[in-house]
């Protein structure tokens, strides 16, 4: 019995059908291509609800066209089969791997490049959407090598780009920098702005990811700078909402504000809901965090009123800020009401960020609530959650330090191999040439020069590795300096939530100045992480700081007490900054407690230079002074000045007469 045929009559049906089947509707995914094209919603099953088999058309003549004619019309249906894939790929994912697997054999079978092309996109597409990414990438480069062998460079660098986003989804940020950057560099050379403007979108969110904010903003400007030329207003209002989520991150929230409140503008023309909420989020967090709970209810409100009805980040960001809203305008029920409505569904999402924000907003409302036992509960949930996230990042850097360190040892190899080869037929030449007088002695002297370039370049390899090095462990010091500070934050956060149960007053007092001895710390790792210089305090500025913090801490009217300091542009390695810091904690601690009792009006001067070969300490105030000190009978902020004695090698001098001035004379010291 013969084979059925895929005739021109059967054919004409079959796209017929598929016409009848949903409207045209474009893939969310297929836009990392350049070229606007139309897809349709095809049900796999009328690829054989004629009876009909796609691959028994190859070699045959039939009533109604040639063989390649055939070929052309099967290549469309592996077309039409890969564009549903892309379509099913994100809702449903096992249909889509079907269609996609079944059209990339089909596009083999065939051997029409195209088609492979496309169905290899698909199929990789399908594996990153069930999150088998090594897979993905694997059919993306085979994607880009037929793109190569049809000519297709738009095509190569959006394979390159499918690559990088595969790789930012493994969390290998380095890799993923790499292929962005191939991409970047083909893009601009086609001139194709457009695609420029998206990779440095994506580019610009590895850079925040990997905490890079700065380097994240100036990226975001320049894809800003070309969507602008563009006047591509959806791409504007994004990279607007990307730009305030990194000056978030920086702290720079006047210009975090700007930025969602133009994005807002540009969605709303558009008639987008969705991101003008999301902006709103945005900007409801802002004000939160410049304490302006008012405004941030403002903008939360309706922000959670059109996110609510699916769970998303964005959701998750609005739900616990908005609880800390309530819970700070002294209604921490409806807080927690709002919170335990979605907790159930973080814990099932189980986003690390999510259930971080989400225990530690519990645990503050549970305190409010005085249920100290479940505010202790996801005060540990959210350490543990903490110290595990700081642990992914460790070695997900760990990994990425070890892979480039490889990369650029092989690199190294191969190219000193390279320079032996090219060194060794130098050397034959010069022999062959050579008189057989001078054969010793100028071979001899070859061979030395020879051997001391090679010895130079080796050298020089090895000290670009080395330098390599040091570099990925400058990145890993800061990253450790971070999770430190962001660790004694914790530690504060617990002595902050244990206060609210003590109702001893002198116990109280402890625990708070023991939690503003642990804020001293966490200041210097602050530092450290945030400037280049990873060993070095600048005391002008961590002294200032500290200064105004405790000022804060104990509600100072500036009015009435009058800071001073004088110090000197010193930089200190830390094992000097961190006992320095906490005397100088202690010394302004006393002051601000004692010495201006009953609103009285004063100054407080500080002052740090030094003299002599040593570093001298003055906290001096024009308060009511003290009678007789007692360094050995006094209170345990005394006992720590009299225990870094002898670490600092320094000397205490204390006087009481007029007001109180307390100098620490301090012999072993380190600058950095």
């Amino acid at each position: 019995m013969s084979k059925p045929r895929f005739g021109s009559f059967s054919l004409f049906f079959f796209f017929i059908s598929l016409r009848a089947c949903a409207p045209f509707a474009p893939s969310k995914c297929w836009c990392r291509f350049s070229g606007k094209i139309v897809f349709l919603r095809i049900p796999i099953f009328i690829l054989f609800g004629f009876g009909i088999s796609p691959f028994c058309a190859q070699g045959q003549d039939t009533a109604g066209g040639s063989a390649s004619e055939k070929q052309v019309e099967l290549a469309e249906v592996v077309l039409q089969m890969a564009k549903r894939a892309e379509l099913l790929a994100e809702d449903s994912t096992t249909v889509a791997f079907e269609i996609a697997i079944e059209a990339y054999r089909m596009a083999l079978k065939l051997g029409d490049s195209e088609a492979l092309q496309r169905a290899g996109y698909s199929l990789g597409l399908v594996y990153e959407y069930r999150s088998i990414l090594d897979s993905a990438i694997q059919y993306y480069e085979h994607s880009r090598l037929v793109a190569e062998r049809l000519n297709d460079p738009t095509g190569v660098y959006e394979f390159y780009t499918c690559m990088g986003i595969a790789c930012f989804y493994q969390n290998d940020f380095g890799r993923a920098i790499a292929y962005y950057d191939i991409a970047l560099a083909g893009f601009e050379s086609l001139g194709n702005l457009d695609r420029q403007s998206k990779l440095l979108n994506n580019m610009a969110v590895v850079y925040r990811v990997r905490k890079n904010y700065k380097k994240a903003i100036n990226t975001y400007q320049r894809s800003l700078a070309i969507k602008t030329q563009l006047n591509d207003t959806i791409g504007l209002a994004n990279s607007y909402v990307n730009l305030g989520r990194a000056y978030y991150y920086t702290d720079q929230l006047d210009e975090s504000i700007q930025s969602y409140e133009t994005a807002s503008i540009y969605y709303e023309m558009k008639g987008d809901s969705i991101n003008v909420a999301v902006c709103e989020a945005g900007l409801g967090i802002a004000f939160l965090d410049m304490g302006n709970t008012e405004l941030a209810g403002r903008y939360l409100r309706p922000a959670y009123e059109v996110l609510k009805s699916k769970i998303s980040m964005d959701l998750m960001i609005v739900v616990s800020s908005l609880a800390a809203v309530e819970r700070i305008d002294g209604r921490p029920q409806t807080a927690l009401n709002i919170m335990l409505e979605y907790y159930d569904a973080v814990l099932e999402w189980d986003r690390l960020d999510s259930r971080k924000a989400f225990e530690k907003q519990l645990a503050y409302v549970y305190a409010d609530l005085k249920n100290y036992e479940r505010a202790y509960f996801h005060s540990q949930n959210y350490t543990m959650l903490a110290e595990k996230d700081a642990g992914e990042a460790k070695m997900r850097l760990a990994e990425e330090m070890q892979t480039r360190f490889e990369t650029r040892e092989k690199e190294s190899i191969i190219k000193l191999q390279k320079l032996e080869l090219a060194e060794s037929s130098r050397q034959k030449q010069v022999l062959y040439l050579a008189t057989a007088l001078a054969v010793l002695l100028f071979g001899g002297a070859v061979l030395f020069g020879l051997s001391k370039m090679r010895n130079n370049r080796k050298l020089t390899a090895q000290k670009a590795i080395t330098e390599a090095a040091l570099a990925d462990r400058e990145v890993l010091l800061k990253e450790i300096h971070h999770r430190v500070k962001n660790n004694l934050q914790v530690v504060s956060s617990l002595l902050s939530i244990q206060g609210r149960e003590i109702t001893d007053e002198k116990a109280l007092e402890a625990v708070n100045e023991s939690r503003n001895r642990v804020q001293s710390m966490a200041l210097i790792h602050q530092f450290l992480y945030g400037e280049n210089n990873l060993k070095s305090i600048d005391m002008q500025q961590y002294v200032s700081q500290l200064s105004q913090s405790l000022f804060d801490t104990y509600k100072v009217d500036h009015d009435l007490v009058q800071l001073h300091v004088y110090v000197e542009h010193i930089l200190l390695d830390i094992d000097t900054a961190i006992p320095l810091g906490i005397i100088i904690n202690e010394l302004i601690t006393n002051s601000l407690k004692y010495a201006f009792p009953d609103g009285r009006e004063g100054n407080l001067t500080i002052s740090l230079k030094e003299n002599n070969a040593k570093l001298s300490l003055s906290v001096a105030d024009d308060g009511i002074g003290i009678d007789k000190v007692e360094p050995s009978n006094i209170s345990f902020g005394m006992k720590l000045l009299n225990a870094f004695k002898s670490k600092l090698n320094a000397e205490i001098f204390i006087d009481g007469k007029e007001g109180t001035e307390v100098i620490y004379s301090i012999a072993t010291y380190k600058r950095a």
